[in-house]
């Protein structure tokens, strides 16, 4: 059976992937330490801080060409 969703939830579906995308490219891309505070709130401290790769840091920066 094939779902039909309608217009509204569409956009609604649509928004809230380019919200998710843009929070994570902010977090992934933070040069300010908020991501290590966030992580530091919740009980993670026991970590050396958060470091992502090169590539993740030049996926991240492609998501600003996600259609709107």
């Amino acid at each position: 059976m094939r779902t039909v969703y309608k217009e509204h939830d569409k956009l609604t579906r649509h928004q809230d992937i380019a919200t998710r995308s843009m929070l994570a490219q902010q977090l992934i891309l933070d040069t300010t330490g908020k991501l290590e505070s966030m992580n530091q709130s919740v009980g993670y401290n026991h970590d050396a801080g958060i470091e992502f790769s090169q590539e993740i840091k030049t996926e991240a920066e492609k998501l600003d060409q996600l259609p709107q």
